[in-house]
């Protein structure tokens, strides 16, 4: 993905100090810094869910964006 976005900006003339990809090491170490940090105020815990899930979105939607049709892929 990351050589399209670059593609992309440079088409539309957008300019940018720092790139960061993902699976860099600065990028992993300041995301479990965080997710740590999260965790440790009690904020992570494991539960189950029930409900409609869009796969797309990869999160639970409501009846009403349900009804709007956006959600065809929607799953319960």
């Amino acid at each position: 993905m990351a050589p399209a976005f670059l593609e992309l900006w440079n088409k539309l003339n957008i300019q940018y100090s720092d790139f960061i990809r993902t699976t860099e090491d600065r990028h992993v170490k300041i995301v479990q810094n965080i997710l740590n940090e999260v965790n440790k105020n009690g904020d992570i815990y494991q539960d189950e869910y029930e409900g409609w899930y869009s796969v797309a979105e990869e999160r639970f939607i409501t009846d009403r964006e349900l009804d709007s049709g956006l959600f065809r892929e929607a799953k319960k």
